[in-house]
């Protein structure tokens, strides 16, 4: 229906009940391969190509995994300031596994002083020459400012906002993530974040959560279907983090980027809200998965020394 009309309301009353059949519930009467043959049938129809698979075994739910076009360049832009450590772990992990052959990084580098950062970007600028590079911007920290910034110096189709301390795990992130994001409606796409005990970091954000919007499924078991099944396949969101986050450079630079007052917290969810008022769709994929270690390299919002400023924001 909602190929044929945008004019769809709630009707608030139930309008259908399952049948009180041993046939209705037997899942022999009404095979997987059906559900998967509707939906792959919806997606031809609709000109969009893209393979439809169970989520997991007996699962209700559906992953549409869209084809991207890999043509299309992406460049990934990382802020980051010392932490060699976690930077050399995102870097070794996203060229390692990511199978994607078109994309390049770009690192804005916000002041780095320690000899191993130094020495670390330049291995990577050596061993990757057209596909790495460095911008130095030592300013007081404002990640919306760096991230306009690595906009500004990269060329790709698509744009990837990664954190420093991210770790990629999944060698179709990219695929998947840039499937959705060539969709004409479709605004900015991230994905599911895993703490390193494999526990759920983030699985999109809702709004109203700690006074303004935060993480939903936080704590979450990596396995769990989450709401609805909403972990387990793509869904819509109000916003999705900026730690991981795919966008079309067209779509950003309609929304004129990130807002540079927002120096750290609920730039993302801004930029995000911005896209939905100009009828777009976020959506968060549950099939893509990366490890993130929170906050590793600027610290909490509730230490005592970034609480004022968390507030303000």
């Amino acid at each position: 229906m909602t190929e044929t009309t945008r004019n769809v309301c709630r009707i608030p009353q139930v309008l259908y009940h399952s049948r009180a059949l041993r046939s209705a519930l037997d899942h022999r009467t009404s095979p997987a391969s059906a559900g998967i043959d509707v939906v792959s049938r919806a997606l031809t129809r609709r000109g969009v190509a893209g393979t439809v698979d169970l989520a997991r075994p007996a699962s209700k739910h559906y992953i549409v995994r869209l084809s991207p076009n890999r043509e299309r360049k992406i460049s990934i832009i990382i802020p980051t300031r010392d932490r060699a450590d976690l930077l050399d772990r995102c870097l070794e992990s996203l060229f390692a596994v990511s199978a994607y052959p078109n994309f390049d990084v770009c690192v804005v580098d916000n002041g780095s002083s320690e000899r191993a950062t130094s020495e670390l970007l330049a291995r990577f600028a050596a061993r990757i020459p057209r596909r790495f590079q460095v911008v130095e911007r030592d300013v007081p920290f404002n990640f919306s400012a760096l991230i306009n910034d690595g906009v500004a110096a990269t060329d790709g189709d698509l744009v990837v906002f990664l954190n420093n301390d991210t770790e990629v795990i999944d060698s179709a992130w990219l695929d998947e993530m840039a499937g959705y994001a060539q969709q004409p409606e479709i605004g900015a796409v991230g994905c599911v974040l895993l703490y390193p005990n494999g526990s759920v970091q983030h699985g999109g954000v809702v709004l109203g959560r700690g006074g303004v919007a935060s993480h939903a499924h936080v704590g979450e078991p990596a396995s769990a279907p989450g709401y609805f099944g909403r972990l387990a396949v793509q869904s819509n969101y109000a916003a999705v983090t900026a730690a991981c986050m795919m966008v079309r450079r067209d779509v950003f630079a309609e929304i004129g980027g990130f807002d540079e007052q927002l120096t750290v917290a609920f730039n993302d969810v801004d930029f995000c809200l911005k896209a939905i008022s100009r009828g777009y769709r976020n959506v968060c994929l549950g099939q893509v998965r990366l490890i993130h270690h929170e906050s590793a390299s600027r610290g909490s919002d509730d230490a005592p020394e970034n609480r004022e400023r968390a507030i303000a924001e």
